[in-house]
């Protein structure tokens, strides 16, 4: 809960609130999130659509599930 990790003093969080929940307060949640992944990979010299770990990540994982 949001009250355990703020007990803790040195997590930094945030907290999102949508007034209603509905396809489009979800999509723009969604797009923010896109944008903010997008940007931090910016500010850290990486590109986040191109990570060879994640595509090795994801062969292992569909091996794995498809047994």
């Amino acid at each position: 809960t949001i009250e355990a990790i703020d007990a803790l003093r040195d997590i930094p969080y945030d907290v999102l609130s949508i007034a209603k929940v509905n396809e489009a307060n979800i999509a723009k949640l969604m797009y923010s999130y896109e944008m903010l992944t997008s940007l931090c990979a910016k500010l850290m010299g990486i590109d986040a659509y191109n990570q060879p770990g994640v595509e090795a990540g994801k062969i292992i994982l569909k091996e794995k599930l498809s047994t």
